[in-house]
């Protein structure tokens, strides 16, 4: 997988902050393990996320690229850089997520239609408690033996579906509705932010700002909260619960029940009760709910919301800035 070496990463999944590989020589651990894991998830996905699943062709089909090795694809990144018992500290968490890696996906193309409809989308409640009474409906079925396990690993999965179908046509609704919101998505995404742009492909960027951030949103794995918690309190101003661990575990099993027909790594399968059912229900309605009630406050209408992200120096000056420096230039001389 051939990259251009950025000169420098981000160091932070919340705030616009940089640092060069010369920086993150002289960094502690832990700024250095943050620093390889945003640029390893900027650059690689879990293929249980991403790529068909096919037994008879020897598990997943890496149709990103790979199955690239964790450890091999940080020591070329950073490898004289951080010493070799950080990375290998960082290499086995990302290995007790997946053995193997694929690319993330920068095709372009995507479909605008299905982008469109989550934009116009508004009902992400009343479609989230249209979803919930559905599989409270379904889970009051009468279903005996085998089966009815079956059916408890379809609904425990389908709340998961839902919330993230909600977490999904809220935020792109959100930065839809308000293009402040947008444009402050761009400039705290650590993605975006570190790329850089060269002077003469300035209009080139301007052009396609917004075809690029829609092919991200589409490419967005929604469930996975530890990516989306930043966007939502960075664009939005919404913080999620400090403590969320029952729900990240929720989707833990979720993984299994999907990708695992429902074994675990230790060994052994997840057998589920109804109870479990109204526990990860009570889990995702939480957070919908919190987000709810947040949005209220920090919406554009009532200030915080729309507030912009703060630049203290030129170095924090970022190929957005430029953009619409041109934009307002422009406006005036025509």
């Amino acid at each position: 997988m051939t990259r251009r070496k950025p000169r420098r990463y981000d160091s932070s999944w919340e705030s616009e902050s940089y640092i060069t590989a010369s920086q993150l020589r002289r960094a502690n651990k832990e700024t250095q393990k943050e620093v390889m894991s945003i640029w390893f998830n900027a650059n690689y996905q879990n293929p249980g996320d991403c790529c068909p699943y096919e037994s008879a062709e020897g598990g997943y089909q890496f149709i990103y690229g790979g199955p690239f090795d964790p450890k091999e694809e940080l020591e070329g990144e950073f490898g004289g850089v951080v010493k070799e018992d950080v990375l290998e500290d960082l290499a086995d968490e990302l290995w007790e997520q997946a053995a193997e890696w694929t690319g993330r996906d920068h095709n372009d193309d995507f479909d605008d239609y299905f982008f469109d409809s989550l934009a116009r989308s508004t009902g992400h409640l009343a479609e989230f408690e249209r979803s919930i009474k559905d599989i409270r409906t379904l889970e009051g079925t009468p279903v005996n033996g085998e089966p009815e396990q079956r059916l408890l690993r379809l609904l425990y999965v389908n709340v998961i579906t839902a919330l993230e179908a909600y977490l999904c046509d809220f935020f792109v609704s959100a930065i839809t509705t308000h293009p402040e919101l947008r444009r402050k998505f761009v400039k705290t995404n650590p993605e975006f932010r570190a790329e850089k742009i060269s002077v003469c492909d300035i209009f080139d960027a301007w052009e396609g700002i917004e075809k690029k951030v829609n092919q991200y949103l589409v490419d967005v794995v929604w469930h996975h909260l530890d990516r989306v918690k930043p966007m939502f309190s960075s664009a939005l101003g919404v913080e999620f619960p400090k403590e969320m661990g029952d729900l990240f575990r929720a989707i833990l099993v979720r993984h299994d029940l999907v990708h695992r027909n429902g074994r675990m790594k230790e060994g052994g399968e997840h057998v589920l009760k109804t109870e479990d059912i109204e526990k990860v229900i009570a889990l995702a309605d939480s957070l919908v709910r919190e987000i709810e009630t947040q949005w209220q406050n920090v919406k554009p209408a009532g200030g915080r919301g729309a507030k912009e992200p703060e630049v203290d120096s030129p170095a924090g000056v970022t190929g957005l800035d430029v953009i619409e420096q041109i934009r307002k230039v422009t406006k005036e001389n025509v």
